[in-house]
């Protein structure tokens, strides 16, 4: 099999270097997946330690500072929309991962990241409603079957939620309709 010669950041690149950069590039996303992973098992064992509320409002105030700081930078002030759609996502944000970590008092770890992956499909739903944005019926299969197969990994004897579960997965609404209001701004601002 002959190799080919391709494009890497738009300069052409001997065969050796295409096939680097996807290396490269599967080793990122293998490593940002267990970074996203890991993050339920450190918020796990820090809520046996540390209140939820409390493990959630340093999280999200340091976000604030280091988002005041970048702000600061680049010296621009948020418009009085972009405040209220901020607000709004937050609200929704910080609520949502208030009951993840309640939620991960009584269920695994693992569960809490499959029903999180799952719960974050119901973003095509969201659009639906929100910003008139039709699924296709691939788009609704899939999404079938990644539900399937969370709900496979995830359920409990009986194929029941138990309220761990519940709390990981209710989360998933309120941020995945945060993030359609943020994109329906970001479309507003086009």
């Amino acid at each position: 099999m002959r190799a080919r010669r391709g494009r890497v950041a738009g300069v052409a690149a001997e065969p050796g270097d295409v096939m680097s950069a996807e290396r490269r590039a599967v080793a990122a996303m293998v490593f940002a997946t267990l970074l996203w992973g890991g993050t339920f098992v450190a918020i796990r064992d820090a809520v046996a330690a540390v209140p939820p509320a409390t493990l959630v409002a340093t999280r999200f105030l340091g976000a604030g500072v280091l988002f005041a700081l970048v702000l600061a930078v680049r010296r621009r002030r948020p418009t009085a929309e972009e405040y209220a759609g901020g607000a709004l996502s937050g609200v929704l944000m910080v609520g949502g991962f208030y009951l993840q970590a309640l939620g991960l008092r009584s269920t695994s770890a693992g569960s809490s990241a499959f029903l999180t992956c799952a719960g974050t499909l119901l973003a095509a739903f969201w659009a639906w409603l929100l910003l008139r944005e039709r699924p296709s019926a691939r788009l609704v299969a899939g999404i079938a079957l990644a539900m399937a197969g969370s709900a496979l990994l995830s359920l409990r004897a009986g194929l029941r939620l138990g309220a761990g579960e519940l709390r990981a997965v209710c989360p998933r609404r309120g941020s995945s309709s945060g993030k359609i209001r943020l994109w329906e701004h970001a479309a507003r601002r086009r």
